[in-house]
């Protein structure tokens, strides 16, 4: 009960600055040590290569014309209450991953995925979804989600992939949030080299 509390809290943390993409609950109050954004987008840390990595948890599609803000508390309160979400064996037991992939344009819709990093697609339960972050290049930033960093103007000097942008969310003790960082999947020189031996 008392990890049910703390992960209601942690949802009324997850409030940027972006109107349009808030989760919150009503006179619930930040969890200890949690920072309010300021609105402002964190330092840029450069291109790092990143290896791939699998994601189990639950997915849905996010209508980008409608209410972002609704359909992702939904995602958010469905993955949280569900116990065998978090009975998967886990390599990164403190970390939750929100991970945006297969965008279309066309339809304004994209698939967004919430969920743990696993070991192997054995340790993935037949009722949960499970997806490949893609290796390759990404830029990092703290203070942003992805929506407001694929945005932003600051990041007007890269071209994103858009094949899997997702944000980390690191937990401490009591299961407070520590830490969000967004990582963004960019095309550079590098990424058109054979990455074999990194």
């Amino acid at each position: 009960m008392i990890s049910l509390l703390c992960m209601v809290i942690f949802i009324s943390w997850i409030a940027f600055s972006d109107s349009s993409y808030q989760i919150s609950l009503a006179n619930t109050p930040a969890p200890h040590g949690a920072e309010e954004s300021s609105g402002e987008i964190g330092l840029i840390v450069p291109v790092k290569y990143q290896q791939q990595q699998l994601i189990s948890g639950k997915t849905v599609s996010i209508d980008l014309s409608k209410n972002v803000e609704k359909q992702l508390d939904t995602l958010w309160i469905d993955f949280l209450t569900d116990d065998l979400a978090h009975s998967q064996i886990t390599e990164t037991p403190n970390s939750l991953y929100l991970v945006y992939h297969d965008y279309d344009t066309n339809q304004e819709t994209v698939l967004v995925t919430l969920g743990y990093r696993i070991n192997s697609d054995n340790s993935t339960s037949a009722f949960l979804d499970s997806f490949i972050i893609p290796a390759g290049d990404y830029i990092q930033q703290s203070g942003a989600n992805v929506l407001e960093a694929w945005s932003s103007p600051q990041n007007n000097e890269f071209n994103f992939t858009y094949a899997a942008d997702y944000e980390l969310y690191q937990f401490g003790a009591g299961d407070t949030v520590v830490s969000q960082t967004t990582f963004l999947g960019v095309i550079t020189p590098m990424s058109k080299t054979n990455k074999a031996g990194k």
